[in-house]
Order: C-alpha cells, then sequence, then structure tokens
C-alpha cells in the first residue's frame, strides 16, 4: 500500500459532481466556482489529486503538494515522470502528454494505489 505526506491541502472547494468512486485521482476546477470535477481530457488544468469521497455538493479534500497517493491507470515505474489520463488516473507520461503531475515515488500497475511526488508543471 502507498504511502503519503501531504503539505499543501486546497481550502474551500466542493465536488461538482458525485465523485465517491474518485478517491486518489486527478481533479480541475468545475464550472461553478468553488467546485472540483475530474480531469477528464490530457490537456485539462489539474489542480490536485481528491482524498476524500464526496458526494454531490459536499466538501472535497483535494491535496495539491508533497508525496501524495493517486490510482495508476497503467504500468508505472518508479521514478518515472506521472501525467494523468481521461479517466482522471495518473499514469507513466509519454510525449503526447503535456501536463506532469509529478515523479513516481514507486512502480505500480493499473488500479493500483501508489505514492508519487506532486511537482505540477507543463511542457
Amino acid at each position: 500500500m502507498a504511502y503519503d505526506h501531504p503539505m499543501v491541502h486546497i481550502p474551500g472547494l466542493r465536488a461538482g459532481a458525485d465523485l465517491r468512486e474518485k478517491q486518489f485521482h486527478a481533479v480541475k476546477p468545475a464550472s461553478t466556482a468553488g467546485e472540483v470535477v475530474p480531469v477528464s481530457d490530457a490537456d485539462d488544468d489539474c489542480i490536485g489529486i481528491l482524498y476524500n469521497q464526496p458526494a454531490d455538493g459536499a466538501p472535497a479534500a483535494v491535496a495539491a503538494g508533497g508525496i501524495l497517493k493517486g490510482v495508476a491507470g497503467g504500468e508505472i515505474a518508479a521514478g518515472k515522470p506521472v501525467a494523468f489520463n481521461s479517466t482522471a488516473q495518473l499514469v507513466q507520461s509519454t510525449a503526447d502528454q503535456r501536463q506532469l503531475v509529478g515523479y513516481a515515488v514507486e512502480g505500480a500497475s493499473a488500479g493500483d494505489v501508489f505514492a508519487f511526488v506532486w511537482q505540477r508543471s507543463r511542457y
């Protein structure tokens, strides 16, 4: 099981949809201010990782700094850069993904919860 050490939490956010099945997935701002929804495109503006399982409108715990947990969307090797896919899972970054969220601390297979260091960037 992955370990974590979140250092930054974004306060005051709410779920903009039913996110009870999206714990440890990447999220972005929703069209309604103060709400978040899962990322759905490799070019979305990811603001953090959802750390709880909120129903629509409930408080959303979003972490965006430190060592975080994420759900792997495929094979990820330790030390490799990670990005996100269209289902808000984290994947090993490839040339067609311009939105990095960090680097894997440990390897993972699809569906695993794994540790990664949050280091958000675009290239």
